[in-house]
């Protein structure tokens, strides 16, 4: 039978066992939440960074996004933080910008931790001291495929940095990240398949 204090200690240790996210990278279709999905090149998609833990709360977040791909691009407005974080206040420090467009390649974000990455870094406090975001979706993004992107697949990741409950650290670990398969576009299949007839044409 256990006293007390042996229940209190094993409650703590339970509860600190438990404490911390689990960031994982979705893909968003309409109103569901999908780990792989399937685009034309030149086409843009959704996605989002979900972090779910029981009982888990921060006031400032610090993480990256991995992309097993070079080039995506991304332009003015191509990701929003969820409330009580703002996108692109006073302590938005995420590189690049919500308003900047550009490629993500090695020289987006240089991280002195993990040289040669392609990623990009998400940084907020919130604005309000005492407000806090729990679990669930804490940012959305949108990026597109170049046209020039040849048929295949990449993926896109959660790595952690730096999570906080006021003066609390909070863990992080990396989940489920995002499978996209890219397709050619339908304008390229038809001009592929308009050069086959022509060459097929001067062959007769």
């Amino acid at each position: 039978m256990m006293n007390g204090f042996t229940t209190s200690l094993v409650l703590v240790m339970a509860s600190t066992a438990n404490a911390g996210y689990i960031g994982s990278v979705v893909g968003l279709v309409g109103d569901d939440e999908v780990s792989s999905l399937t685009i034309n090149a030149g086409d843009s998609f959704t996605g989002a960074v979900m972090l779910d833990g029981a009982g888990t709360r921060s006031d400032f977040a610090l993480f990256r996004l991995l992309s097993s791909a070079s080039n995506l691009e991304y332009s003015a407005g191509w990701y929003e933080w969820s409330t009580p974080f703002t996108t692109g206040g006073i302590d938005d420090y995420s590189s690049p910008g919500p308003n900047e467009s550009g490629v993500i390649d090695e020289d987006t974000y240089s991280d002195p931790f993990a040289p040669g990455e392609i990623d990009v870094v998400f940084e907020n406090l919130t604005d309000t001291f005492g407000d806090y975001f729990g679990t669930g979706m804490i940012l959305t993004f949108t990026l597109i495929v170049p046209d020039t992107f040849a048929e295949g697949s990449f993926t896109l990741d959660f790595a952690s940095d730096t999570f906080t409950d006021g003066a609390s650290f909070v863990d992080a670990e990396s989940g489920q990240g995002l499978t996209v398969n890219v397709i050619p576009s339908p304008a390229s299949t038809s001009l592929m398949a308009l050069f086959g007839v022509l060459a097929v044409s001067r062959r007769r």
